[in-house]
């Protein structure tokens, strides 16, 4: 958790500056349904859509009861894996948008809009042939609308992460998959900002999302079960 150190504040105030988030999940969606059709037969490429939630950014009850957290935000993705002997090993990109609140006793405000990419490299184990375990290693990369006046004023952070999911999934057809995703991961999340504020250490920052998922088959994988 971040401490305030004594008579340490930091200003959050109240942006008014608003983009919209479809042109860029746009592209993530267009890119991802390209890669799909276009596609070698023995790759195996998928995209994902659904809902991410977060758990605070900034939190501190020491003087004035206030949180910074992202609201819950819709998620793109691209995934692209290969077979490692029992193993699937694979590269993802998820990207999501939304508001990020400041909450306080006199009330709520929007501090900017925050964009978080979200590259990773996992490993997947098949547990059924329905259900298969992952585990997963990446980066927060966070891109605010607004930088001026906010949290994010002297850079924007990028900071490791680590995850686990669970996938199921059910054949439709030969060619494709659907499937059904739950993935947890941890990062810390701090800015050079909150320091020259005094606040110290980092937050532990706790995201869950549900991913619906569809993704190519390879060739190989068609047989007739």
């Amino acid at each position: 958790m971040i401490t305030p150190s004594p008579g340490a504040g930091v200003s959050l105030p109240l942006s008014t500056r608003r983009r919209s988030g479809l042109p860029l999940l746009g592209v993530v969606t267009l890119l991802g349904a390209g890669a799909v059709a276009a596609s070698p037969a023995s790759a195996q490429v998928g995209v994902q859509v659904g809902l991410v939630v977060s758990s605070n950014l900034v939190s501190d009850s020491i003087v004035d009861r206030f949180s910074v957290r992202a609201n819950p935000a819709l998620a793109l993705g691209v995934t692209g894996e290969t077979r490692l002997d029992r193993y699937r090993v694979g590269a993802a990109l998820t990207v999501s948008r939304s508001d990020l609140i400041g909450r306080e006793p006199q009330g709520e405000f929007t501090v900017t809009r925050l964009t978080i990419w979200h590259p990773s490299v996992y490993l997947r184990q098949p547990l059924r042939p329905w259900l298969s375990g992952e585990a997963r290693l990446g980066l927060m990369i966070y891109s605010p609308s607004v930088r001026a006046g906010t949290l994010f004023r002297d850079g924007t952070p990028v900071h490791p992460a680590v995850g686990l999911g669970l996938r199921v999934e059910r054949r439709l057809g030969q060619a494709l998959a659907l499937g059904f995703a739950g993935h947890y991961d941890l990062h810390r999340f701090s800015t050079p900002r909150l320091r020259a504020e005094g606040f110290t250490g980092q937050t532990y920052v706790h995201r869950v999302s549900a991913l619906f998922s569809l993704r190519r088959i390879p060739v190989g994988e068609r047989a007739t079960p």
